[in-house]
């Protein structure tokens, strides 16, 4: 009895630290999203250009082109240089094997 009890009890651990880490997640993507949309950068040039963006799927370690059909529907749009710097790669099927 007392087995059951600590397998739901670590399972409601695993759900609630889930539900956190979503929404810690999702508010980083969607404030970084925000922001680059208001944003540009300035290059060394001299030449303001927006930054290159990407889409993100939470839970997948991959970046995609916003085009990629591969991101799913609840992906979400992020610079490429926050993508990278958050640990995520390329995915092969739109950016190819690097």
């Amino acid at each position: 009895m007392v087995k059951y009890i600590v397998v739901i009890i670590i399972g409601i651990a695993m759900v609630l630290a889930f539900i956190a880490l979503n929404h810690i997640l999702t508010r980083d993507v969607t404030e970084e999203t925000s922001a680059s949309y208001k944003r540009t950068v300035e290059v060394e040039t001299g030449a303001i250009v927006q930054p290159e963006m990407v889409k993100v799927t939470l839970g997948d370690s991959l970046y995609h082109k916003l085009e990629c059909n591969w991101a799913g529907s609840s992906a979400k749009r992020m610079s490429l240089k926050n993508a990278i710097k958050k640990g995520f790669y390329p995915c092969p099927q739109c950016m190819g094997e690097d």
